[in-house]
């Protein structure tokens, strides 16, 4: 990048881009290993949060794979009344390992079966 000055540089090399609740712990390893399933990790935090008002994870996740421990399983406590296939699917979204996590389009279907009434 050409400098400008009296322009901070917004990133240095090695440093955290994004907001920690949110980042899928495969980013501990590096922003390259941005990919689809990150975004879905972060949409199922959303979603946690939109559901119970509350974090599914005492600490970042991604925290936890810096320091190289398991992540914990994220507590969901959503009220009554809110549909067991939607709460196992945002499960799905956090999994720990990018591979286990869905798809998106099958985050989507699964949401369009769940809220059709």
């Amino acid at each position: 990048p050409i400098p400008i000055a009296g322009v901070a540089r917004l990133t240095v090399t090695g440093s955290m881009m994004g907001t920690p609740q949110y980042m899928a712990p495969e980013l501990a390893l590096g922003a390259e290993l941005a990919r689809a399933p990150a975004d879905v990790f972060a949409f199922g935090v959303l979603a946690v949060e939109l559901l119970t008002s509350t974090h599914p994870f005492a600490s970042p996740p991604v925290y936890s794979a810096l320091y190289r421990k398991a992540l914990p399983e994220a507590e969901i406590h959503a009220p009554d009344g809110v549909d067991p296939r939607l709460i196992e699917l945002v499960r799905a979204c956090l999994d720990e390992a990018p591979e286990r996590r869905p798809a998106i389009t099958l985050v989507l279907a699964h949401l369009r079966a769940v809220t059709r009434r």
